[in-house]
């Protein structure tokens, strides 16, 4: 099949501490959902200086139009109590060349989807607290690097916000994996054995092929997707409104395995993962999602169904231009 390269994602996996049931149903809820990652998430800096100084030098590694944070604002909702991670959409960070010494702050343009409504949610005022992601190329090997950082509001100026880092600053701590498809309820993945190690440990070592397939359908296994959008001013028009982060969990619903062979032992080649739950509520504490909502039936995630509904509307105009 084709393949459009306008939407495409890079995809960290990390285990958890859920397991689903194998007999009844679904719990509809998640509360006490536990991550852990691959690797480290919080061997950065801590101070605010160093924070700022790591930030700006990490951002001059990429191109022009990357030099930018994803803003996100926790929010609590009135009628629910729950609190919400509402998305500000992107902003420039000002003066990448120049670093002071001892400087504690960062001066970004404000966010695109920024409303100067205070009774909007996409309110911003002082004191507020945020979270910025952004990506950077690694200096080790030249892959894309995800990080976030939480921060509060120091100013909020006409057309620009100071912003002072607080007490979490991170690097996306799952295993980066190998996306091979993708559809509005899924996905299917490339293994390796990096990534069989990680998920089954010990089981993998000892445990027959039918044993390691079972352990797999049973993880509740976190899905960090980084869509990379790429369009031009001519399909701008099919451009998806997603977020710089989008979270699922998953369950594998079925694995590839390499054919048998003489003197060979068989192996899973690729696993294929349902969309099991959406994140529901964010905690301000741990700067985390720590509740998860099930997946309904003939439901869909919001941010897949967006890229989707995107996707056709490009297909059909991709199309049209070659008749």
């Amino acid at each position: 099949m084709k393949v459009y390269t306008q939407i495409l994602f890079d995809l960290f996996i990390s285990k958890t501490n859920f397991t689903y049931p194998t007999q009844g149903g679904l719990p509809p809820r998640i509360t006490d959902l536990q991550v852990t990652g691959y690797a480290s998430a919080n061997d950065l800096p801590s101070d605010p200086e160093a924070v700022v100084k790591f930030l700006k030098n990490s951002l001059q590694t990429n191109s022009r139009e990357d030099r930018v944070v994803y803003v996100s604002k926790p929010n609590m909702e009135e009628r629910t109590n729950r609190v919400s991670l509402v998305a500000l959409g992107h902003s420039s960070v000002l003066g990448l060349e120049t670093l002071r010494e001892g400087e504690r702050t960062l001066f970004i343009k404000k966010p695109t989807k920024m409303s100067s409504d205070r009774k909007s949610p996409n309110n911003l005022r002082e004191s507020d607290q945020i979270v910025l992601g952004y990506q950077a190329k690694s200096l080790l090997d030249s892959r894309m690097e995800y990080y976030e950082l939480i921060a509060e509001t120091a100013r909020i100026g006409t057309e620009n916000v100071t912003v002072r880092p607080k007490d979490t600053f991170r690097r996306e701590s799952g295993l980066q994996v190998e996306l091979v498809d993708f559809s509005v309820g899924g996905l299917k993945v490339e293994t390796s054995k990096g990534l069989l190690d990680y998920l089954l440990g010990d089981v993998r070592r000892d445990a027959p092929l039918e044993a390691q397939q079972a352990a797999l359908q049973d993880m509740a296994i976190l899905l960090n997707f980084y869509p990379k959008l790429r369009f031009n001013r001519e399909t701008e028009v099919y451009k998806p409104d997603v977020p710089m982060k989008i979270q699922v969990l998953g369950k594998v619903a079925r694995s590839e395995v390499s054919p048998a062979r003489p003197d060979e032992v068989s192996e899973i080649q690729a696993l294929g993962l349902k969309f099991m739950y959406d994140p529901a509520e964010y905690s301000r504490d741990a700067h985390t999602f720590d509740r998860w909502e099930r997946i309904r039936e003939f439901k869909e995630n919001r941010h897949f169904r967006e890229i989707h509904t995107s996707l056709n509307g490009l297909i059909a105009f991709l199309e049209s231009q070659n008749r």
